[in-house]
């Protein structure tokens, strides 16, 4: 948390992830959406384009500031910062970015994607497999 950030405790929390998730995690931000949703037309100026938003080494980095009046996010693509459409601003104050995304985070992930646990054991998990 923000607490830690800046005085004794973690200074950085990293995570890691293989390309496939760049784009849902774009998406969730709302970064590069169209005002127009994308049709069978030729639209050379949009700006949901995969090949620049997610080309090799894709990277979205979310920095948080120790700022006066408190604590901010800023967004990297790509090494470019974005301001998040949401937030309006190029360093999104912490407690609005948690309200924007607070939906995300409480979503039951299980319950979204139908996953059944699974109930087994050592000794008949080979049967699943």
């Amino acid at each position: 948390e923000v607490e830690k950030l800046g005085g004794v405790g973690t200074s950085a929390k990293l995570r890691f992830a293989h390309a496939e998730t760049v784009l849902p995690f774009v998406t969730l931000l709302g970064l590069f959406r169209d005002e127009k949703p994308l049709g069978p037309e030729r639209n050379t100026h949009r700006l949901w384009r995969t090949s620049k938003i997610s080309p090799f080494s894709a990277n979205t980095v979310l920095a948080l500031y120790k700022c006066e009046g408190g604590p901010r996010v800023k967004v990297f693509h790509n090494e470019v910062e974005q301001i998040l459409p949401n937030c309006g601003e190029m360093y999104c104050p912490y407690g609005k970015f948690k309200e924007i995304y607070r939906k995300y985070l409480e979503m039951d992930f299980d319950v979204l994607c139908n996953v059944k646990k699974c109930r087994c054991s050592e000794e008949n998990s080979a049967e699943i497999f």
